[in-house]
């Protein structure tokens, strides 16, 4: 069984303008890249508690900034919505769903 974090990904109502795929940062260099209304699964180890960013390139800069500490049992999937901010260049939201 596959262990890990579902995420989707929302604009709100109106933000047309961003138009790139937002990504899920870990680390320093690994990127996963997400879709806005698509989830979207990615495997993490259990047992360590990893820290993951969820943005999206705006201007040429990350945007929406949010980010979320998930520590995973063997087999377990949590599942996450990230919501952009009103204003993008304020930090986003990432609530837990179950």
């Amino acid at each position: 069984m596959p262990t890990g974090i579902e995420i989707t990904c929302r604009k709100r109502f109106g933000q047309f303008l961003i138009t790139q795929q937002p990504s899920l940062v870990r680390g320093e260099t690994d990127v996963t890249p997400l879709r806005w209304r698509v989830p979207v699964f990615v495997p993490l180890s259990a047992g360590v508690r990893h820290q993951l960013i969820v943005q999206f390139p705006y201007m040429g800069r990350p945007c929406g900034v949010a980010d979320v500490s998930v520590e995973l049992r063997d087999g377990e999937v949590q599942r996450f919505n990230y919501t952009a901010p009103h204003i993008v260049y304020s930090g986003g939201k990432v609530a837990r769903t179950r």
